[in-house]
């Protein structure tokens, strides 16, 4: 019996150091940089002399052209956001156990899945190092997002999670949504748009606004304002902003109307694909306007005399 225990120690010991000899060998190196990865581009964005965007596209895998700096989103949606999906991201070392813990009680207590565990590092991590759901891929992602987070700060791994984040229709980031739902910046929405987008980053598709009823995302608005309440993150007068504001959903329009010139310059370029993700062309977005402007006017008048 004495003999058996060396044996098994032994046994034991490689089997750990061959463990961690092909966990090694598996793991993916980070990037420079947490940005999108630079690739040709199958869409790019037509934009006018001046800089006003003249089209829209959402064909890429990755948001290039609707980024925002950290510092310019609304501090209300930062709180809801990590609230809703990563409570203590700033204490954390990429891996939160209580929420992992808590997800597997959740999922005895009603015997499915109610919630998840990643925290916004191992979305991030997700994003850049895409795997199959498998125990394997948690083991590797276990160690990857720990060195995710001594590579990069906070602050660069929320603000890379805020523009890359999916969303319904294919849109990814939170400037994206707030274009694609009420057709603002992200700097003009209400308290009650500001939660809205938080909420909807837990299943974008399943609570996409346009096809959901809206008291399906009341419940779940009204849920994360009392959260934030009741940590203290906001007053009982941003509670009652929240609760008394509303949302109203609107189709996204361009500034500048130029489609028939957009679709003229991409059937003059070349290739479809480019490492640009702008085009800036010689149209004046004035111009343009005053051009379209008059054409309608006159449009009006011919149709008045048949």
């Amino acid at each position: 019996m004495k003999k058996c225990f060396p044996a098994v120690f032994l046994l034991t010991a490689i089997c750990v150091l061959l463990l961690a000899a092909v966990t090694k060998l598996r793991l993916r190196s980070l990037p420079d940089r947490l940005l999108p990865p630079q690739e040709e581009l199958e869409n790019v964005q037509f934009l006018s002399r001046g800089g006003e965007p003249l089209s829209r596209t959402y064909a890429n895998a990755w948001n290039y052209q609707q980024q925002v700096n950290l510092e310019e989103i609304p501090p209300l949606l930062l709180k809801a956001v990590i609230t809703a999906e990563d409570r203590r991201f700033f204490s954390h070392l990429g891996n939160d156990y209580k929420s992992i813990l808590g997800a597997m009680r959740d999922a005895v207590i009603h015997r499915r899945i109610v919630r998840g565990g990643s925290t916004i590092s191992e979305q991030v991590l997700r994003m850049l190092h895409p795997r199959p759901r498998t125990v394997w891929s948690r083991w590797l992602e276990f160690w990857e997002v720990r060195q995710l987070e001594e590579v990069f700060s906070k602050g660069e791994i929320l603000e890379f999670y805020l523009n890359q984040v999916p969303f319904a229709r294919n849109r990814r980031g939170v400037k994206a949504a707030a274009l694609d739902l009420f057709d603002r910046d992200l700097s003009t929405l209400s308290p009650r748009e500001s939660l809205l987008l938080a909420v909807l980053i837990r299943a974008p598709s399943r609570l996409d606004p346009r096809r959901t009823a809206a008291p399906a995302l009341a419940w779940r608005i009204e849920a994360l304002a009392e959260s934030l309440w009741s940590s203290g993150q906001i007053d009982e007068e941003q509670l009652n902003a929240i609760r008394s504001s509303e949302y109203e959903l609107s189709e996204p329009n361009l500034e500048v109307e130029a489609s028939h010139f957009v679709r003229y310059l991409k059937k003059r370029s070349k290739s479809g694909r480019t490492p640009f993700p702008y085009v800036r062309t010689s149209l004046d977005a004035g111009l343009q306007r005053a051009a379209q402007d008059l054409l309608g006017r006159r449009v009006v008048e011919l149709g008045k005399r048949d």
